[in-house]
């Protein structure tokens, strides 16, 4: 399961603290460190990952009934082309969906 929506809060508020310090280092260094870019660039992909996570759960959780294979995986943003995104749904078990009735 990815957690509650406080966990993911947590987790969000962690990789924006870790993205000012790599820029801060990038902007203190005299050249720029690949690895520390490459950083950079992932943790800004978490974050905007987490960030669609959030507003869809909030949304799908606005709606009369709602869809928990939906609400649990942002409705669809952990399986956006972003390599953030398929890193973090990779790391997740991904529950069977009950097949629709008929």
């Amino acid at each position: 399961m990815l957690g509650t929506n406080a966990e993911l809060r947590n987790l969000l508020h962690r990789i924006e603290r870790e993205t000012q310090q790599r820029e801060i280092e990038i902007l203190r260094a005299e050249e720029i460190d690949d690895a520390v870019a490459a950083r950079l660039r992932e943790l800004r992909d978490i974050r905007r990952l987490l960030h669609r996570v959030l507003a869809n759960r909030q949304q799908e959780a606005a709606k009369p009934v709602v869809d928990f294979a939906l609400w649990l995986h942002g409705a669809g943003a952990l399986y956006d082309k972003a390599p953030a995104a398929r890193h973090a749904a990779a790391a997740q078990p991904t529950p069977s969906r009950p097949p629709a009735a008929r």
